[in-house]
């Protein structure tokens, strides 16, 4: 079964808070986020690095997979 909610995506132990403090925004930014289940491209690195998501699941417009690459 595939996973396509950020919130069961992100480690537990990892709040909103801590996203929103290591991407220098508010708490409810990474809110809409996570209703949206999309992070702006340009934060998607810090998340990712943050918690282990991987980027086509943070933002899947973006961060396609592409075939055979």
């Amino acid at each position: 079964m595939e996973i396509n909610n950020l919130r069961e995506l992100i480690p537990a132990h990892i709040t909103q808070v801590d996203i929103a403090e290591s991407c220098n925004v508010s708490q409810q930014a990474v809110s809409q986020w996570f209703t949206s289940n999309v992070v702006p491209a340009n934060r998607a690195q810090i998340v990712h690095k943050l918690t282990g998501v991987p980027l086509q699941k943070l933002n899947p417009a973006v961060f396609c997979v592409q075939g055979g690459k």
